[in-house]
C-alpha cells in the first residue's frame, strides 16, 4: 500500500534526472519535464490543463458544476501570476481548476469503477510522480557484489502519464436493463394479464356448459300400503342443559389501569394538611388497584376453548366451496353478516380469537379473505347448532310399530 500523500510526491528531494544531458536544450518539452521536479502531481496536472482549448475546458468543468457556481467561486478567489502579482480570478481560471480535478490516468479511473470509452484518446501527456520501493539498478548491483539482497528503497520517480477527462469514461458495470421502461408499459401489461384471465375463465365456463350429462334413469316402483296403525308420536328428549362456560366479560384492564393512575394522581394532589382528603383518596386508590388486579386475574383464568378442529375443517371447506361456486358473495345478506361477525368477534371476543388461532395453526394457513372469514363463521355456527340439537330417543311404541310393520310386510 502506498503511503498517505504519495500522489503529491516529494517537493524538494533531488533525484537523478531521467532526461539525457544531450537532449536538455534541443528537446522542446525540456521545460515541461523539469516541472516534475518542482511541483506536485496536482500542480502538474493543472499546469498541463492550461494547454487545452477553452471550449474543452468549459465542457469538462461544467460536467459537475453550473456556470453560476463557477462565477461565484471566481468572484471570491484571487490568483498569483508568474511575476508574483495578485489579481482577481476569472471564470476561465476557475474552469481550468475544475477541469484539472476531472483529469486522471487510466489506472485511477479503473480504481473508481470506470473505464475509458472505446475510441477515446488521451487529452494530455505529462510526467507525474509515481511511488515505488524497488531499489535502483546500482543498489542491486552493489548488494549483489557484497553477497546481500538489496534493501527496499522507497522513493518517487517521474513517469510519462496519459490523462483522460470525466467525459471520456463510463461505468464499467452498466445498470441492469429494466423489464419495463415506463408506467404506461406496466399498465398495459396488467391489462393484458386481466384479459387473459377473463378469456381463460370464459373458456372454462363454455366447456363446462357443452359437457353432455347422461340422462337420469327413472325407476318406477309400485307398493301396496298395509293397513294404517295409529302410533303415538315419538317423544323427544331435550338436550341436557350444559353449564354456561362463558363468563361475563371482564372489565377492560387498560381502562382499569387508567382509573388507577387517576386515583393515584388525585391522592398526590391532596395537600398534606388535608388529612381527611388524603384518607379518602388513598382508599379510592387502593380500591382501583384491587379492581385492576382482580380483572387481570380473571383474564388469566379464562376457560380454555374446546372445539374439535377435525370436525370444524370439513364444515369450513363445505361453506367455502359453496361461496366460491355461487359467485354472488356481495349480494348475499348471509355472507355480509358473517364477514361483519368475524371482524367484530376477532376484535372483541377473546374466545373467538383463540378458536381462530387454533384453526389457523391446525390448517397451517391464515384466514386472509372475506370468503374464508364468512365460511369460518358459518361452519362454527353449524357445528354449535349440531352439538346443541335435541336427541331422538326410541320408545316402546316405536319398537311395537316396527314389529307390526315387519309382520304385515311378511
Amino acid at each position: 500500500m502506498n503511503p498517505a500523500g504519495h500522489l503529491d510526491g516529494p517537493h524538494h528531494e533531488k533525484r537523478p534526472d531521467p532526461i539525457p544531458p544531450a537532449h536538455r536544450r534541443d528537446d522542446p518539452q525540456n521545460e515541461t519535464r523539469k516541472e516534475v521536479f518542482t511541483m506536485t502531481n496536482k500542480q502538474i496536472i493543472r499546469a498541463a490543463a492550461e494547454r487545452l482549448d477553452p471550449a474543452t475546458l468549459h465542457q469538462i468543468a461544467t460536467a459537475h458544476h453550473t456556470p453560476e457556481e463557477i462565477a461565484a467561486v471566481a468572484a471570491s478567489c484571487k490568483i498569483v501570476d508568474k511575476d508574483g502579482n495578485e489579481k482577481p480570478a476569472t471564470a476561465a481560471d476557475i474552469e481550468i481548476m475544475f477541469a484539472a480535478d476531472e483529469l486522471h490516468t487510466f489506472d485511477f479511473w479503473k480504481k473508481e469503477g470506470k473505464s475509458v470509452k472505446k475510441g477515446e484518446k488521451a487529452l494530455l501527456e505529462c510526467y507525474l510522480w509515481k511511488y515505488t520501493t524497488k531499489p535502483s539498478k546500482e543498489q542491486r548491483e552493489k548488494a549483489a557484489a557484497e553477497g546481500k539482497e538489496a534493501a527496499p528503497d522507497p522513493h518517487y520517480y517521474p513517469t510519462k502519464s496519459h490523462l483522460f477527462s470525466c467525459l471520456q469514461v463510463e461505468s464499467s458495470r452498466p445498470a441492469p436493463q429494466a423489464r419495463f421502461k415506463s408506467t404506461a408499459e406496466i399498465i398495459a401489461y396488467n391489462k393484458q394479464l386481466a384479459a387473459e384471465r377473463k378469456a381463460a375463465k370464459e373458456a372454462a365456463e363454455k366447456a363446462a356448459a357443452e359437457t353432455v350429462r347422461p340422462a337420469p334413469i327413472i325407476v318406477e316402483e309400485h307398493h301396496e300400503l298395509p293397513e294404517l296403525v295409529h302410533v303415538e308420536p315419538l317423544p323427544t328428549k331435550p338436550a341436557p342443559k350444559k353449564p354456561r362456560t362463558t363468563k361475563k366479560p371482564a372489565a377492560d384492564v387498560a381502562e382499569l389501569k387508567k382509573a388507577e393512575r387517576k386515583a393515584m394522581h388525585e391522592f398526590m394532589a391532596v395537600p398534606e394538611t388535608d388529612r381527611a382528603g388524603q384518607a379518602a383518596t388513598l382508599e379510592a386508590w387502593r380500591k382501583a388497584t384491587a379492581t385492576r388486579k382482580a380483572a387481570e386475574k380473571a383474564a388469566d383464568e379464562a376457560p380454555a376453548v374446546t372445539v374439535s378442529m377435525e370436525e370444524l375443517e370439513p364444515v369450513f371447506e363445505k361453506w367455502y366451496s359453496n361461496f366460491y361456486r355461487t359467485h354472488d358473495d356481495n349480494d348475499s345478506k348471509e355472507y355480509r353478516e358473517a364477514v361483519k361477525t368475524f371482524d367484530q368477534k376477532s376484535k372483541n371476543d377473546p374466545e373467538f380469537s383463540a378458536i381462530v388461532q387454533q384453526f389457523t395453526n391446525y390448517r397451517c394457513d391464515l384466514i386472509s379473505s372475506d370468503r374464508e372469514a364468512a365460511a369460518f363463521v358459518m361452519a362454527l355456527d353449524e357445528l354449535n347448532h349440531k352439538h346443541n340439537a335435541p336427541e331422538m330417543v326410541p320408545s316402546v311404541q316405536q319398537l311395537d310399530f316396527a314389529s307390526i310393520a315387519a309382520g304385515v310386510l311378511a
